[in-house]
């Protein structure tokens, strides 16, 4: 509800003067493939979500949006894919070079994200993920359970601004958000609060801003 009210303030804001407002982007096909880093072995059912970060504010460096938000699984020979996307046009931030954001969760590996090595310019408008065709390592986690969860707390870190900027879109990652939350069950059990965000959290946090409650995966 925050992030609709500023968008229409935005698209009012660019009605009354266009020049400079808004960008379409257009993002290509990403396809790679999970293997475990020890072995070399494929890795199916790693849950995969792509985030296209739109930033703006004052220093340009705080997220306003998201362009898009995508997720999958991986398959039995560790592969997953997102299909091109645009173009799609925005009124609020930008995209910058880094994007997009992929997150990776299956249990007992440890926290993995991947992006594009330039984080300093702007994105052009028509994108790309430096990992497509590549084949990305996750680590098995090697400690304890509580060591397990404060390192999956980073996916309270990353999530957290699209919980500020846009609440509602949480229900386009289902699949992440549910594995995330049976994990966290699993720490709750053993009396460990850290973690990734509950289930019973998500639901409260959707609920608060009005959205539709988590789409069946």
């Amino acid at each position: 509800m925050r992030f609709a009210y500023r968008h229409l303030l935005t698209t009012l804001f660019c009605a009354l003067v266009p020049i400079g407002c808004g960008f379409a982007y257009t993002a290509d096909p990403i396809s790679a493939r999970v293997v475990d880093a020890e072995t070399g072995q494929p890795l199916a059912g790693v849950n995969v979500a792509a985030l296209w970060t739109l930033k703006g504010g004052l220093e340009g460096g705080n997220v306003v949006g998201y362009a898009n938000i995508l997720e999958t699984v991986t398959d039995a020979n560790g592969t997953f894919s997102f299909p091109g996307w645009g173009p799609r046009p925005v009124v609020l931030g930008q995209l910058h070079a880094d994007a997009p954001l992929m997150l990776f969760f299956k249990p007992g590996y440890g926290y993995h994200q991947v992006q594009n090595r330039v984080v300093t310019a702007a994105a052009p408008t028509q994108t790309r993920s430096d990992w497509n065709g590549k084949t990305i390592p996750l680590k098995k986690f090697k400690g304890t359970l509580a060591e397990y969860a404060y390192d999956l707390r980073a996916f309270r870190l990353e999530l957290g601004p699209l919980i500020n900027a846009d609440t509602c879109r949480l229900r386009e990652l289902p699949k992440l958000l549910r594995a995330l939350a049976d994990q966290a069950s699993t720490f709750a059990r053993n009396g460990i609060v850290d973690g990734p965000h509950p289930m019973e959290y998500v639901n409260s946090m959707l609920g608060d801003q009005r959205c539709r409650s988590l789409p069946q995966s």
